[in-house]
């Protein structure tokens, strides 16, 4: 029983969220289920109304689920409460809407709790899309805090659902195992490459970075990596997207950027000559900023996430400023052939990675599992 188009029936998909961001998994989400919809499958979004509205485009409904939470006094309002009345109000909502043989597609940790109650009562096909560790994301100062969230986190791994990983490094992952790998994907009408090339300005040579709060992704590490190569002498700039730490707000080499949608964002990276994604844990995993610097035909200089290679990519393995110094410089003293090579090979490496692809995909695990 799926896709629609071959004749099979169509499929019903839930998927409850606690709220929709800007990281890129929620573009994850938003694509799947517009590529699901074209494929003939009616496709739902559950979002409990107290977290943020919709950011990604998608053709899929959108349901806002009312919660008891914003009647609550001021002093009650903490995040524990909210995620626990949104969980409430997700799995209400699933319990009434989803029936046998239905999809409920659960894209996080605590989201896995209320999709695995939902499908048992109600006989539906519960399903657990994996986009990376997240116990690892749990960074409380208290450390029994810190442990009891991690323990909570890992264990969704042991729900009885199928779980489909977004790269081959979580096929067995610590507490993770799967069988089933669906990368996502990247819309290559958007994310092309630039229409001509060598430098984007004469000169000085200008570089890229998406900035982020979180330690782990090593914003602050490119920042000072940058530096050191301005204190030997090279003429660089930094075009920074969305966050630049507080730290750094009064160095005039460096530009914030907020390229907002795809068409933007595109744009962003082909600006640059050479694009920065680093990253400090998880290695092997999907990468959007490399994927997508690697479509726009960009050299790439990047932590050892997919699909970044050594064949299309100057890798560092260690995400500290010496060592994305040391892979920067390689880059920018190679050889423009070598260069060459390397935006070339990224450029196949991506083919295959287009959205229409990935869902179906995703799809055909759905059904040979």
């Amino acid at each position: 029983m799926l896709l629609g188009r071959f004749g099979a029936p169509d499929l019903r998909i839930f998927i409850p969220v606690l709220g929709f961001g800007k990281a890129g998994g929620y573009r994850v989400l938003s694509n799947f289920a517009s590529e699901w919809k074209s494929l003939g499958h009616d496709v739902v979004f559950l979002c409990p109304r107290d977290y943020h509205n919709l950011y990604y485009p998608t053709t899929a409904n959108v349901k806002y689920l009312p919660t008891i939470y914003s009647t609550l006094p001021g002093f009650l309002r903490a995040k524990v409460l909210r995620d626990l009345f949104g969980l409430v109000s997700l799995l209400l909502a699933l319990l009434g809407r989803a029936g046998r043989d239905d999809v409920i597609v659960a894209n996080r940790d605590l989201t896995a709790f209320p999709t695995r109650l939902a499908a048992l009562l109600k006989r539906s096909r519960g399903l657990y899309y994996v986009q990376a560790y997240e116990p690892e994301f749990y960074e409380f100062e208290n450390p029994l805090l810190r442990a009891t969230a991690r323990a909570v986190s890992a264990s969704t791994y042991s729900l009885n659902m199928l779980r489909i990983v977004n790269s081959p490094i979580y096929r067995n992952f610590k507490r993770l195992q799967s069988k089933h790998v669906a990368p996502p994907g990247i819309d290559l009408t958007t994310f092309h490459p630039k229409v001509t090339d060598g430098p984007a300005n004469d000169g000085c040579l200008t570089l890229g970075c998406i900035g982020r709060v979180e330690f782990w992704k090593g914003t602050k590490d490119v920042v000072e990596a940058v530096q050191s190569l301005r204190d030997q002498g090279l003429d660089l700039r930094l075009r920074m997207a969305f966050h630049l730490p507080q730290d750094f707000a009064h160095l005039d080499w460096v530009d914030l950027a907020q390229p907002h949608g795809d068409p933007n964002l595109a744009e962003f990276y082909r600006s640059c000559d050479f694009f920065i994604a680093a990253g400090k844990i998880q290695y092997g995993a999907f990468h959007y900023p490399a994927a997508e610097s690697l479509a726009v035909g960009t050299t790439l200089v990047g932590s050892p996430y997919f699909p970044a290679t050594p064949a299309n990519s100057y890798l560092f393995y260690e995400c500290n400023s010496d060592a994305i110094a040391a892979a920067l410089l390689r880059a920018i003293r190679d050889n423009e052939a070598s260069r060459r090579a390397r935006v070339e090979t990224g450029l196949r490496d991506v083919v295959g990675l287009s959205w229409e692809r990935a869902a179906a995909t995703f799809l055909e695990h759905l059904r040979s599992a």
